[in-house]
């Protein structure tokens, strides 16, 4: 029936087409976005602590500060005093 529903030409046969009722009764299944979702409002990237940012960039400049202020470098000698 597979082969049948399609001409030499790839395209459905018009007897295989929904009507203009089936149509209608389909575009009423469609469920609507939820609108408490970010769904459709654009990209935003988050930074370590959860805020939004417009840019990746900007997004990444704000982790590297957060990461030096919760984790300072700190420089490590060994015992004869010398640095690594």
């Amino acid at each position: 029936m597979k082969n049948e529903m399609y001409d030499e030409k790839g395209f459905l046969k018009p007897e295989f087409e929904m009507t203009a009722a089936e149509k209608s009764q389909y575009n009423k299944d469609i469920i609507k976005i939820d609108k408490r979702t970010d769904f459709g409002k654009g990209i935003y990237f988050k930074s370590v602590d959860g805020k939004e940012w417009p840019t990746y960039e900007q997004a990444m400049a704000y982790n590297e500060e957060w990461y030096d202020k919760m984790f300072p470098k700190i420089d490590k000698q060994d015992s004869q005093g010398l640095k690594r």
